[in-house]
């Protein structure tokens, strides 16, 4: 984990970035942020933005993209972590409650926060984790070979992004898929149904490898099959 990069606001940044996206068809990183093709103007307009602010919205629109695909419209309604935060909670405590045989017992030693509400080192390892699971998402299809990595760096570097957010980027872009490694250190099914939710939003099921990959992800996760069914009813508002 990278200490010096506060991985909560980066994945607030990231899932506003994402939201505006999904809303507004942008293709391009410059067009969505606002940035002049080139010269000085552009170099003002780097120096002026919040370098977290500007890597959430290269790495949203850069991994949503995959030729112009937008994000899905899960995207829209998990924008910021309130909302994700809140719609796994809502949806956990729900499917929960339906269980006959859940175990309070297990609930006392297992406390729920919600993403938003989580706070110091918890707050920065759960929103790492989260990232990481939408990076994970992204590169499902297989799109982000060594060249499509090559051009999405290439991106980085023209952004004038830190270091420490660069390398972070590239190491988990250059990382194999491991769905076991994503859910490891994942203690409650509320998290649980936090990372499901923050890949769903970049998966696409009508592509065979992202579905594999999602159905793979929950069952790492140790999402039962009605609670992923009560999730994806959830995001779609149905």
């Amino acid at each position: 984990m990278n200490d010096n990069l506060d991985m909560k606001a980066f994945l607030q940044q990231m899932l506003e970035a994402g939201k505006g996206y999904a809303g507004q068809g942008v293709e391009r990183v410059g067009e969505y942020i606002g940035l002049p093709e080139a010269g000085e103007a552009r170099d003002q307009a780097l120096a002026n933005m919040g370098k977290g602010a500007l890597a959430a919205g290269a790495l949203a629109l850069l991994l949503g993209t995959k030729g112009g695909r937008r994000l899905t419209g899960g995207a829209i309604k998990l924008g910021g972590l309130a909302a994700l935060g809140g719609l796994a909670y809502k949806t956990y405590n729900d499917w929960r409650d339906s269980q006959p045989d859940r175990s309070r017992d297990e609930e006392a030693r297992q406390p729920i926060t919600p993403i938003d509400r989580t706070e110091g080192v918890a707050a920065q390892q759960r929103s790492e984790r989260l990232v990481r699971a939408m990076i994970a998402a992204a590169k499902a299809d297989g799109h982000i070979d060594a060249a499509e990595r090559g051009r999405i760096e290439r991106q980085i570097v023209q952004l004038g992004l830190d270091s420490d957010l660069s390398t972070m980027i590239q190491t988990q872009l250059a990382l194999p898929l491991d769905p076991q490694a994503l859910a490891r250190d994942v203690a409650t099914l509320e998290e649980a149904a936090e990372i499901y939710l923050a890949s769903r939003t970049i998966v696409d099921l009508a592509n065979p490898a992202e579905h594999d990959y999602l159905q793979r992800l929950a069952a790492a996760l140790l999402l039962a099959p009605d609670f992923v069914d009560r999730l994806e009813r959830e995001l779609e508002g149905s």
